[in-house]
């Protein structure tokens, strides 16, 4: 009789995490909903408190024009005359923020959507930098806590459940990444009032860990083939943002963004962006393409390498560190395909060597966020699980003959503003 062909490798893992995120999905991660109510609270009354700060700045911004058929005594117009609609003014609307910037502060903006408006986001109104900007940019961010907080679709309480939140996470990216719903806890804000909110049993810890600089790690990996071993040796040694941005000549914090913008397939736009983002958008693209070559010209054999994946990713894919075939829809995104589908592929078996490695060591996993995870534990268990975590991304490493070692960091906390 014939038997069944052996199932590939990427197959089964993807079977195996799916299975566990069922189960971190059935467990859920627990949620201190009173705690969530009284932020609500607190931020409802900030943001109006906001608003009316805000209107005194203005009340009213221009509609469309109106020119009337007939006269209108009672709303004050004659026929004929046009005449200008008022709206009142919205300080959540980046419409109305970027109109009043540009009346009363003559703002000059230099990022538009593509459909030709000023951008406002985060980024612009810290540049803008005015007492007025931060009113807007505190009303914004407040906004959006509340959305996730309590207001929108998938906002936590209304998700939480017996105390916690049983959300869901998938492979849900071209790069076989995971993706996360109901609610998307990788969009969590970082501030401490958000991510206090979750938390662990009584009496017990959370434990979150995470792998260190993965990306730049397979990055080094796949290097090491052109350049010896020589980015992998700095990597590990010595501070290779520090060493770039010496041969590049600008500053350390700027050759790290770059870094991270090229490795994520930026265009030359972008990368003049992350340079200098107050660069108009055609001088952006042209400073982003010296920054391009000057970062080539400054890494040996990241040329050959770019041009490598390229040609690979000729034929529509390219192969992530256990042979899976990454769909690549365009040939700049090659290296940033291969890098960041075999970082998911490092992060999903560390995580199935950590469930393996722990055995029968009690505890509740919450969390897989991209190369984080997050269990929790009584204390007595804690520092071995962390211990675990660490010891289990060198067998990840391990697993795929990696040319350097993959690490991970551990921190142990009562919630996750604590420990991430």
């Amino acid at each position: 009789m014939d038997s069944f062909p052996k199932i590939p490798q990427p197959i089964v893992l993807e079977h195996e995490i799916a299975q566990m995120m069922s189960h971190q999905k059935m467990v859920g991660w627990p949620f201190d909903v009173r705690k969530a109510q009284t932020l609500e609270n607190t931020l409802l009354n900030r943001l109006q408190l906001l608003k009316d700060q805000s209107m005194k700045l203005c009340w009213s911004v221009p509609g469309n024009l109106f020119t009337p058929r007939r006269d209108n005594k009672t709303q004050g117009y004659f026929a004929g005359c046009e005449m200008q609609r008022l709206k009142e003014f919205n300080p959540s609307s980046r419409e109305h923020i970027a109109w009043w910037f540009k009346t009363f502060q003559q703002w000059k903006p230099n990022k538009f959507t593509p459909t030709g408006k000023a951008v406002i986001d985060e980024t612009v109104l810290k540049e803008i930098g005015t007492k007025e900007a931060l009113v807007f940019l505190e009303i914004l961010i407040t906004q959006k806590k509340l959305g996730m907080l309590s207001q929108g679709t998938n906002a936590w309480l209304k998700l939480v459940k017996d105390g916690r939140i049983h959300h869901s996470c998938f492979i849900g990216a071209v790069t076989h990444r995971m993706a996360h719903s109901q609610p998307n806890l990788a969009q969590v804000s970082s501030d401490k009032d958000c991510r206090e909110l979750f938390i662990t049993n009584p009496d017990w810890k959370l434990v979150d860990s995470d792998l260190s600089g993965i990306e730049l790690r397979l990055f080094a990996h796949y290097l090491a083939r052109y350049d010896g071993g020589r980015y992998a040796k700095i990597l590990l040694e010595q501070d290779i943002h520090q060493v770039n941005a010496e041969k590049i000549g600008i500053s350390r914090r700027q050759v790290k963004t770059i870094t991270y913008c090229f490795l994520y397939g930026g265009g030359n736009q972008k990368l003049g962006l992350s340079y200098d983002n107050m660069l108009s958008l055609d001088k952006a693209k042209k400073k982003g393409a010296e920054i391009r070559r000057a970062y080539m010209d400054a890494i040996p054999g990241l040329e050959s390498l770019v041009e490598d994946t390229k040609r690979v990713a000729e034929r529509g894919s390219i192969r992530a560190i256990d042979k899976r075939q990454i769909h690549v829809d365009k040939e700049h995104k090659a290296l940033n395909c291969l890098l960041q589908g075999s970082a998911a592929v490092i992060a999903k078996r560390w995580l199935l060597l950590t469930h393996q490695n722990l055995g029968d060591t009690p505890h509740e996993r919450y969390a897989f966020v991209h190369d984080e995870q997050i269990l929790g534990a009584s204390p007595e268990h804690t520092n071995y699980i962390a211990e675990v975590c660490k010891l289990s991304a060198l067998e990840a490493g391990e697993y795929y003959h990696l040319r350097l070692p993959i690490e991970a960091d551990a921190q142990i906390g009562d919630n996750w503003a604590q420990i991430h």
